[in-house]
């Protein structure tokens, strides 16, 4: 198991005999990915070498070769590679972080969307009135209707960009496979979880808030402590 498993406690092995986590809020010491930050001197995770404008997106500006997309990509072929060695079956599971908020691709990845037209979200606050009110509180604790028709189309292009950083690592598993001695004999399956708002409806991320979260102060993004959003 590669990535983010989500499953708590975080530090059984939930079936699984081999384990290199990574997600956003985990004890350092369970972290793979912390740990493979510390063997090449990189100090904090991706959102600590972002330049983060006003919003929750950025470019980040580590190296390659140890971000977080592309680190769950190394390590996966790195066992793909230590899997030729025997003919026994197995299962691995390898889970991406992104393109979960906060938005901070890699420059490369967001130079691709430099020039290309997309749509702000189709809302306007009058929609709120129509919606249940825990919409429009939630819309309102992160301060939605303050957010510009181009703040939302930058962020989208960023939401867009951490995608493409995903696709191209997915890729270079695929490539592993198909150049291995069991390429003919392994299932491929390529799922994800919810997807993301990105403005429509004046709400961002998966979901709102619950009627009984209401009174729950809301949190603003702190760009020195980004987590996940």
């Amino acid at each position: 198991m590669i990535g983010k498993l989500h499953q708590f406690p975080t530090d059984r092995d939930h079936g699984f005999n081999h384990k290199e986590l990574h997600e956003e809020r985990l004890p350092k010491v369970e972290s793979a990915y912390a740990t493979f930050l510390d063997s090449k001197g990189v100090d904090g995770f991706p959102g600590k070498h972002t330049d983060w404008h006003p919003r929750p997106a950025g470019i980040c500006k580590m190296a390659e070769e140890v971000e977080e997309t592309r680190w769950v990509a190394d390590r996966t072929v790195a066992l793909l590679n230590d899997r030729c060695t025997t003919d026994q079956p197995f299962f691995l599971y390898s889970s991406f972080l992104r393109p979960h908020s906060p938005f901070n691709p890699l420059e490369r990845f967001a130079k691709l969307y430099d020039g290309v037209e997309i749509d702000a979200p189709d809302f306007d606050l009058t929609e709120w009135d129509r919606q249940p009110v825990r919409v429009r509180k939630y819309g309102e604790s992160k301060d939605f209707d303050k957010v510009s028709r181009d703040e939302w189309v930058q962020i989208r292009k960023y939401y867009y960009a951490l995608c493409s950083q995903v696709e191209e690592s997915i890729g270079a598993i695929l490539d592993a496979l198909a150049n291995s001695d069991f390429a003919q004999d392994t299932l491929v399956v390529f799922a994800s979880d919810e997807g993301e708002y990105m403005g429509d409806h004046g709400m961002h991320g998966k979901g709102h808030l619950w009627d009984t979260a209401l009174h729950v102060p809301f949190m603003p993004f702190d760009p020195a402590n980004p987590g996940d959003g």
